[in-house]
């Protein structure tokens, strides 16, 4: 990036990023990964939950508040509604609230990222067309091989979903329903899940 510090960077909650981070990137925003941050909500705030509870509504209107301002306030009701202590995890975590609560990251240009794992894929995308050395001018150059080898790659999966027929694992007419419909990737996720139910 040519000396550029980024504005911002999406990682988990990992303390020695931060710390690296806050020192390598001082004026770089540090944004913890949605996806993670949301496995360790349930995690930690389980008993929270149950099914008498209206946690998850009030979470959600603290969560998604769009101003600073209105996040204070629906957390503060939240603390008090719920008691949370000090010592909670949520409560811990309040304190960093600038890495993950959305509303303290309108301002922030992140190309509508709020994974690791988002920009994991967007990566793997563009992997094998650019590197740390490539220009403007070849990027958009390699933005278009990359995308014409992902409708080629596209294409061939539809050929294969419209011309293969799906193989069946049980008789469930759910399985058929889906096979007929499904590309075979999305069907052969989809069979997996139905097995993995049987179980339940």
């Amino acid at each position: 990036m040519h000396g550029k510090a980024p504005d911002a960077i999406i990682t988990d909650m990992d303390p020695a990023m931060k710390e690296a981070i806050g020192r390598v990137f001082p004026h770089t925003r540090h944004r913890f990964c949605s996806w993670h941050m949301h496995r360790h909500l349930l995690e930690h705030v389980a008993e929270m939950r149950d099914s008498t509870s209206d946690f998850c509504l009030d979470y959600n209107r603290w969560f998604f508040s769009k101003s600073m301002e209105d996040s204070e306030q629906s957390w503060e009701d939240l603390v008090c509604k719920y008691e949370i202590e000090e010592s909670d995890w949520l409560c811990r975590m309040w304190v960093q609230r600038e890495h993950w609560v959305p509303g303290y990251w309108q301002n922030i240009f992140t190309a509508r990222m709020s994974s690791s794992q988002r920009s994991e894929s967007m990566n793997a995308f563009f992997d094998g067309y650019v590197n740390s050395k490539t220009g403007l001018h070849e990027f958009l150059d390699a933005c278009d091989r990359a995308l014409v080898q992902r409708r080629k790659t596209e294409a061939e999966e539809d050929f294969k979903s419209k011309y293969s027929k799906a193989s069946m694992k049980t008789n469930s007419p759910l399985e058929e329903e889906a096979g007929i419909f499904y590309t075979m990737n999305m069907f052969n996720i989809f069979q997996d899940e139905l097995r993995d139910s049987t179980g339940c």
